[in-house]
């Protein structure tokens, strides 16, 4: 009963943090996102700005459901300006932003995560980095097919991935054949025969 009020009191605060922006503070908190202004966004979110708030940008339609936590997770970042990034999708998260959150086009944070580090924060607050994707014609992609970065499928082999000859990451294949090494003694090119 404790666990349970405990959860209850946690999920309320989270709510109740966030305040329903005006249409005047969604247009303001999409243009510091569509012109890279990450320090705006987090004061925005620091105040109390919804982390689960839907882009209202020309450069996304409405209707898709693209959330701030998408596009953090997805932007491809300038190295000059990665640590605001990355500060923005922490305090998305810290703030409650839903990580299993897709878009009509099934997307989800993790799915578009650009960088290692991005998959390792997603993980490491909850997400599901093992999760499939699955695309509007029942296409089904499994998180090995998707991952973005050698970082980002190192870590899934660090976290449990097993390697599988059905599908190689040819892009990332010295990372394919640590892991091939580790768990059988060869490559996946002997392995994989």
């Amino acid at each position: 009963m404790k666990t349970f009020l405990a959860f209850l009191i946690l999920i309320t605060s989270f709510s109740s943090s966030a305040y329903e922006p005006s249409y005047s503070q969604r247009r303001t908190m999409a243009n510091y996102y569509n012109y890279s202004e990450y320090n705006k966004m987090a004061k925005l979110l620091k105040e109390g700005y919804d982390p689960n708030d839907i882009i209202e940008s020309p450069l996304v339609p409405m209707s898709e459901e693209f959330r701030y936590i998408h596009g953090m997770s997805s932007s491809k970042v300038d190295y000059d300006i990665e640590e605001e990034v990355l500060e923005v999708l922490n305090l998305l998260i810290e703030k409650g932003a839903y990580l299993e959150a897709s878009t009509k086009s099934g997307e989800f944070p993790v799915y578009l995560a650009s960088t290692g580090k991005k998959l390792k924060i997603l993980h490491k607050a909850g997400a599901d980095i093992f999760r499939k994707f699955i695309d509007k014609e029942g296409v089904v992609l499994r998180a090995r097919e998707y991952v973005r970065s050698a970082e980002g499928l190192d870590y899934m082999y660090e976290q449990g991935l097993k390697p599988d000859c059905d599908y190689i990451h040819k892009k990332f294949s010295e990372i394919e054949n640590k892991w091939y090494k580790h768990h059988y003694g060869v490559g996946y090119k002997e392995r994989c025969r």
